[in-house]
């Protein structure tokens, strides 16, 4: 009836349970499964389902599953998955049955040989069985949380999955970092081990967690900055896209910085500039935020985002490279009037030889006392 292969991947969902058992029987007995499909009730075909995915447990490779936590609970209270690489619980139902205690006991789930996780978690049910699980060799883990009304729900959520993502950053040497904002109300933060990683192949080391639904989350920059610390400030390359996250204050996001003191190279684009305080290089008598940074890279902004983000540049420390590119309405002076900024400034592609202006400290390069203190 065909090589085991063919038979590899188990549907569960819209099938009897006889024919998931035929699936698996016509798999062979050494094949690797992948288990893919819905168990959220507690009718007897579901459980007979999961009856015979435990029998072959220790060949499963694969679990995509749709599945409540009662079930998810019986799945668990097996002997352990040996070689389950991949885990994606794309939403956990049935959050109201039993008591939190009633997942203490996932040894089911255990695999040292687990890659890759994702999970959309809603309720905080949703992730706990992430804190009885370990991954030494997890390189892939996406989150993406809808935030509730109610804060600890969100807090409870971050407090299972933050642990995770640490030890995936440190255990991969993820020293790239990225916060996008698609709009106000939500927020993409990702880790990579290289800027252009991001866009490379499905199998690249990549951490990402996403969070929906913002709008009461005032205090949310604080939450990343006290549970993902630790992978904060192992990020040498970030990148800040778009900066339209809105419930973040200025001094929210210099805290956030200042866990990030390995930072060489800083991405500011489109919007984003804004949410940098203009002494993030340092002024009279303030430290620089970013105290290892070498170069920046600024695009898609504003002249007066420009001039502000600069305007201590009398008393800044200086920069290897400054890139502008895509900066609306900026002049050959105002790019004079950075020379002590950086020793290499290029715009728009094209490398700069300045000219150093004297009085460019009086003139703040164009800039009015009003522009400079206007959160742009």
């Amino acid at each position: 009836m065909g090589n085991g292969t063919f038979w590899s991947n188990v549907v569960v969902s819209g099938v009897t349970p006889d024919l998931v058992a035929e699936i698996i029987r016509r798999s062979g007995k050494s094949t690797p499964l992948s288990i893919r499909g819905n168990l959220v009730t507690d009718r007897d075909a579901d459980l007979k389902k999961i009856e015979y995915i435990l029998r072959e447990s220790n060949r499963i490779r694969l679990l995509d599953l749709e599945i409540s936590t009662g079930n998810l609970r019986k799945l668990g209270a097996g002997e352990g998955m040996p070689k389950l690489e991949e885990l994606r619980l794309t939403r956990i139902v049935g959050s109201g049955e039993g008591g939190d205690d009633d997942l203490l006991e996932l040894g089911g789930l255990q695999s040292t040989r687990l890659k890759k996780i994702t999970v959309d978690p809603i309720e905080v049910e949703d992730v706990r069985f992430l804190g009885y699980i370990r991954t030494p060799r997890l390189t892939q883990a996406n989150f993406s949380i809808l935030s509730k009304d109610d804060e600890t729900v969100l807090l409870g959520i971050v407090d299972l999955v933050a642990p995770i993502v640490n030890q995936a950053v440190k255990d991969n040497s993820l020293h790239a970092c990225r916060f996008r904002a698609r709009d106000k109300y939500s927020l993409e933060l990702d880790f990579a081990r290289k800027m252009g990683d991001f866009d490379r192949s499905p199998n690249t080391p990549i951490i990402h967690l996403e969070f929906d639904n913002m709008q009461l989350k005032e205090n949310f920059l604080p939450t990343i900055k006290d549970y993902l610390g630790e992978s904060l400030s192992a990020v040498r390359d970030l990148k800040v896209v778009d900066g339209e996250y809105t419930t973040g204050t200025r001094n929210d996001w210099t805290a956030l910085f200042e866990q990030m003191p390995e930072v060489r190279t800083l991405r500011l684009h489109d919007r984003s500039a804004r949410v940098v305080p203009s002494d993030f290089l340092g002024a009279r008598d303030v430290p620089a935020l970013l105290p290892k940074l070498e170069s920046m890279i600024m695009r898609g902004s504003t002249r007066r985002r420009l001039l502000r983000l600069f305007k201590h540049r009398d008393n800044a420390r200086q920069l290897k490279y400054l890139t502008i590119s895509d900066v609306a309405d900026v002049t050959r002076g105002d790019l004079d009037s950075l020379a002590h900024i950086a020793h290499n400034i290029s715009s728009d592609g094209v490398d700069i030889k300045l000219q150093v202006r004297e009085e460019h400290s009086r003139e703040g390069g164009g800039m009015s006392e009003k522009e400079g203190k206007q959160l742009c």
